[in-house]
């Protein structure tokens, strides 16, 4: 018989699992009793897991020295437990007296028992946790949850109690007892549905390492479990289905107890299947959307980070390919959340996807080609989306998970100095929350979203931004300093965006948002209409509609965008600026030069011949420069609103965007009826310096926005800080390659209107002020 060498790492691993688990859990107990009901659970944990490394020494003596002190920490116990779970008292009695009697060595039965008393032990803490809050009674419903276990924490997720934060709002009066009750039994049955296939899977790795003591534990958990969850299988997949399950976990035990590893896999995997099509909790459409997309994002980071870090069949980067396997693994446990709602979709696509990422984790276990790694990723992602509606948007609660993962690795980059590592973790960490939160954030907190892009960036007043620190290889000190007040601003971004959302609220910022966009097109439109008279007036008709058909298409089409596109998230901005930036530059360039409206006009008439002539084809003209001059603007405005939207409804928005509107129509009317008035030399004048300024400021802009996806590189100037809303507004960033980019466009801008009036003083254009010649054209 193969026997563990405790010491190859069983033992540390689940000590430290231990430790990691109930220690987190004790810290946040609310009073002495809990406090003493988790260290006399922890007592027995330790007590029996010393048993099983005496008799793995052969130890009698230590071995019922063990057995006695677990037997005494339970006494403390037992009184509770019989009283909240009486059948759950009677196995936990019957399996320490079984231990006492067993001969020497016995290390599976041993392991086996163990496995059973630990689980019954969290099944006495579900039915009296649920009980306690059903009744009333928060304080006592935390001191059963001191003794439960939890899913299984990974790099990339951390363990998060729904349950516990349940009876803290029962206790601060927010939740009634029954309502409390459910949240409580839903967060845990499905924490021990999940726990099956963590117990089946790990019985199936020890089996193959020819282990002894994991597979048997693994068969006693899983008992245990299915105890717990039995009569709702039963309720939900029939009689003659819980008996075959109960009969596959009976010859798992017995495997196990036979230290037969082919017996072991072989039952586990159809322990695995059975499960498959049963989910104990189910889950509202909103939370498996959460989770579709969830599984979506790790598996498209796994495609990421395992390209940027494996190179030619080698890890070229250690923190990439290091990240690509902890989201892969995050990527297995949540496919195997879902594996019952797709097979209840699509059987075999189930199977399907259960195949695509075993060979994925071959694949990059074997440091596999970077095609196929993305190959398989994108199939699995299609088979979610197929099965799931998955659409690949990232919700804030998603992107923050994997953030706090990321931050961890960000801080070890710039621990050990490798600065340019660091600064490739801070771009896909932006890049995340910008994709994912930020959004969101907008359009409900915009102060706070904007001091978080300060802080990723070039900081605050007093607070040096991640981007400057890392560039300036600052001292390590002065990095602690930024990330902590970045990770506290994102722990209240996660706040404003967990809370529910108030219609009154989400009107008011619907409306902010619709205004403070309705300016930046009412500015653009403005300069585009102010040298519009004469006959050129009456194209100002078709440039409106263009204008408002650019928001309008959006709009009406966000639903769809917002979940092909977001997934793109900056990289798109920067693709949208620079098209912004392209039709300001033919912009400028035409008004100065053609801005005399007969010489355009007559270059029309010479053309004839073409598609677009005469009048109709002028107003095609004019009414597309609308809708590309203002597209970017009504592209964020539908953005922002359709994430308010998701939140609150459609009515609730539509209430603000109405309010907004006003707002704007007024602003716009005064606007163009002021430009009318202005003398037409004057509103030249003004209509350039407006175009400029449009160009300047979005230049700026999109050069940032082309830093955050790490297409431009940045290089701070060191010593100017600037007040972020300059940026917001203006597109001013401290960096050489942001201001250099504006420098750039307002050199064109001025090298097009010193152009121009060397043509007109050379007499190849007409004069600007005879605006009566249009009449003729």
């Amino acid at each position: 018989m193969n026997r563990l060498n405790i010491h190859e790492g069983w033992r540390p691993l689940l000590a430290a699992a231990l430790l990691a688990g109930l220690g987190a859990t004790a810290a946040a107990l609310p009073d002495d009793g809990a406090a003493a009901r988790w260290r006399h659970a922890r007592t027995m944990r330790s007590e029996l897991l010393s048993m099983l490394v005496a008799a793995e020494r052969g130890d009698r003596p230590a071995v019922t020295q063990h057995v006695r002190q677990a037997a005494a920490a339970y006494a403390h116990l037992a009184a509770a437990v019989a009283a909240a779970a009486p059948a759950s008292d009677g196995r936990i009695r019957t399996g320490l007296d079984t231990l006492r009697g067993l001969p020497d060595g016995a290390l599976a039965h041993r392991a086996l028992i163990r496995g059973r008393v630990l689980g019954e032990l969290a099944a006495a803490a579900r039915l009296g946790a649920i009980a306690a809050a059903r009744a009333g009674d928060p304080a006592g419903a935390e001191a059963w949850l001191a003794l439960r276990e939890y899913r299984k924490a990974t790099p990339v997720t951390l363990v998060h109690s729904a349950a516990s934060r349940a009876v803290q709002d029962q206790a601060a009066g927010l939740l009634a007892p029954e309502a409390a009750a459910a949240i409580v039994r839903d967060d845990l049955d499905d924490t021990y549905h999940a726990r099956v296939r963590y117990a089946a899977a790990d019985a199936v790795k020890a089996a193959d390492h020819g282990l002894v003591i994991r597979p048997a534990e693994s068969a006693g958990l899983i008992g245990a479990y299915l105890s717990m969850l039995g009569s709702d299988y039963a309720v939900k997949r029939g009689a003659g289905a819980w008996a075959e399950l109960q009969a596959t976990a009976g010859a798992l035990e017995a495997a196990a107890l036979a230290a037969d590893g082919a017996a072991v896999r072989e039952a586990a995997d159809a322990l695995l299947r059975q499960w498959r099509g049963y989910q104990a909790v189910e889950l509202p459409a909103a939370e498996l959307r959460r989770r579709a997309n969830l599984l979506q994002l790790f598996l498209e980071l796994v495609a990421v980070e395992y390209r940027d870090g494996v190179r030619n069949g080698a890890v070229s980067i250690e923190t990439e390919y290091r990240e690509a396997v902890a989201f892969l693994e995050q990527a297995a446990l949540t496919a195997a959340e879902l594996a019952p709602r797709i097979a209840a979709v699509d059987a075999a696509q189930a199977d399907r996807l259960e195949r695509l990422l075993d060979e994925l984790a071959q694949r990059v276990a074997a440091l596999g080609p970077t095609p196929a790694v993305r190959e398989l990723t994108d199939q699995s992602r299609a088979i979610v989306a197929a099965t799931l509606g998955a659409d690949g948007a990232i919700d804030g609660e998603s992107a923050f998970t994997v953030i706090d993962q990321m931050f961890a690795s960000l801080d070890g980059l710039v621990r050990g100095g490798d600065w340019e590592g660091a600064e490739r973790m801070r771009i896909q960490v932006y890049g995340l929350f910008d994709a994912g939160p930020e959004l969101s954030l907008l359009a409900l907190d915009p102060p706070l979203a904007a001091r978080i892009d300060a802080l990723f960036w070039s900081g605050r007043p007093g607070t040096a931004g991640l981007a400057t620190i890392i560039a300036g290889q600052a001292p390590f000190s002065a990095y602690l300093a930024t990330a902590g007040e970045l990770r506290t601003a994102l722990r209240d971004a996660r706040r404003v965006l967990s809370r529910d959302a108030a219609p009154i609220a989400t009107a008011v910022n619907a409306a902010v948002i619709v205004f403070r966009e309705g300016l930046e097109a009412v500015v653009i439109l403005a300069a585009l209409v102010a040298g519009m008279v004469g006959t050129a007036a009456a194209f100002r008709r078709p440039l409106f509609i263009g204008a408002l058909a650019a928001s309008a298409a959006t709009w009406f089409a966000a639903y769809r965008l917002v979940h092909l596109f977001r997934v793109y998230g900056e990289r798109l901005e920067a693709v949208v600026s620079l098209l912004a930036i392209g039709v300001l530059l033919v912009i400028t360039n035409w008004f100065f030069h053609k801005m005399y409206w007969s010489g355009w006009i007559a270059k029309f008439h010479h053309h004839k011949r073409s598609l677009l002539t005469g009048a109709a084809g002028q107003a095609i003209g004019f009414a597309m420069l609308g809708f590309a001059s203002v597209y970017r603007e009504g592209f964020e405005t539908a953005l922002f609103l359709q994430a308010l939207t998701f939140r609150a409804g459609v009515d609730t928005v539509l209430a603000g965007v109405a309010l907004g509107s006003a707002a704007v129509a007024v602003v716009g009317l005064v606007t163009f009826r002021l430009g009318k008035k202005l003398p037409y030399k004057k509103m030249l004048v003004v209509t350039g310096v407006l175009i400029g300024g449009v160009l300047v400021t979005l230049t700026g802009s999109t050069v940032h926005v082309m830093q955050a996806v790490g297409w431009v590189p940045l290089s701070p100037i060191f010593g100017l800080a600037l007040p972020y809303w300059l940026g917001t507004w203006f597109g001013l960033y401290p960096t050489w390659q942001t201001m250099g980019g504006q420098a750039a466009a307002a050199a064109v801008v001025l090298g097009s209107y010193a152009l121009a009036r060397v043509r007109l003083r050379n007499g190849k254009a007409p004069a600007p002020d005879r605006p009566q010649a249009l009449a003729s054209a």
